[in-house]
């Protein structure tokens, strides 16, 4: 079964140094994101210096994959991922283009401020967990991602809300809380029988 790829986007400081390096945070570890129907947490477990190896992440200009800044193959290439106890930090030189140089000018006119990413979830049990306080909110922590796609400047959100219910952990999710519901109406109606 083919993986769903999820986007997130991180409203994080985009920084270029005045010269023609971009650099900044795809990931934050810890910080919970912006409702998505649901709010989401991703562990600093979640990604590891083997996931940046076995991915062939580009960096992208609003997940236009026409519009390429940089790649990391396999943990080579222009585009440096480094983790740290923040999260996974992107940098690259931008290239001398016409896509490079209209990234660097919304940048440095502090236009485009965020970050996004595109991953999918690892199928090992524990990979995420789900979870619902006590004002019946949906939180979901994310524990291990499988793969890593891109790290995208971006203008708007770049998560698409028609991702999020038909995220397969959160159908199943959704479906022990039912059986649960059911189990104890179950055991209310044999209470109310005796």
């Amino acid at each position: 079964m083919k993986k769903e790829i999820e986007y997130r986007k991180l409203s994080s400081e985009l920084r270029s140094d005045g010269g023609r390096h971009l650099s900044g945070y795809c990931v934050r570890f810890n910080e919970p994101s912006q409702y998505l129907g649901f709010y989401e947490v991703i562990s600093p477990s979640a990604i590891t210096e083997e996931t940046l190896k076995k991915s062939d992440i580009y960096c992208l200009w609003n997940h236009n994959q026409d519009d390429v800044l940089g790649r990391s193959r396999f943990g080579e290439g222009n585009l440096t991922l480094t983790l740290d106890d923040k999260g996974l930090r992107y940098d690259l030189d931008l290239l001398d283009n016409q896509i490079g140089d209209m990234v660097l000018s919304y940048v440095q006119a502090g236009i485009v401020r965020g970050s996004s990413f595109a991953f999918t979830i690892s199928d090992e049990e524990g990979a995420d967990e789900w979870s619902t306080d006590e004002k019946g909110v949906k939180h979901r922590v994310i524990n291990k991602i499988d793969m890593l796609f891109d790290c995208s400047p971006c203008f708007e959100p770049a998560y698409l809300s028609t991702e999020a219910p038909s995220c397969r952990s959160y159908e199943k999710y959704l479906e022990s809380e039912k059986e649960k519901q059911s189990e104890i109406q179950d055991l209310c109606d044999e209470i109310l029988n005796l």
